[in-house]
């Protein structure tokens, strides 16, 4: 039996801001597509010019998918920020949900976590991976967008 694995990340969008909505749902639905035969969860979070995500399955898979979105050009100054093994999944209902409404940016925790992750201080990673499952789970629709 495979272990599960657990991988979160944040990188810089680098995607043209008049593609964006193109390619937030190409990553989707490639995501959703690939991820489900190869027993990988997931979640991603887009805010202002960043991303959190989320990946969850069995540790070669996870790590080759980390792998690819490390030398996908739409992303930059990837930081993983929790890594390892876990019991149970916190994304178990979706092959990769998705929180990326405009309200986000009314929401201080989500900057004040990119800020925290990207300026070097510990304590964004928890509290980001947190915000995520909280975002995904109280707002199911944006799960599915």
């Amino acid at each position: 039996m495979n272990t599960l694995h657990q991988i979160a990340y944040c990188s810089l969008n680098r995607i043209p801001a008049d593609e964006l909505p193109r390619e937030l749902h190409a990553i989707l639905d490639a995501s959703r597509r690939n991820n489900a035969p190869l027993g990988v969860t997931g979640a991603l979070l887009y805010n202002q010019g960043s991303f959190a995500q989320v990946l969850e399955g069995p540790l070669p898979v996870v790590e080759r998918i980390f792998e690819a979105i490390q030398c996908d050009p739409r992303h930059s100054d990837v930081m993983v920020i929790a890594s390892g093994p876990i019991e149970k999944r916190s994304f178990p209902l979706w092959s990769m949900a998705f929180a990326g409404h405009e309200r986000l940016a009314e929401i201080p925790e989500v900057a004040v976590a990119f800020e925290d992750i990207f300026g070097g201080a510990g304590r964004g990673a928890q509290d980001l991976l947190r915000l995520l499952q909280e975002l995904v789970i109280e707002e199911g629709e944006w799960a599915n967008a």
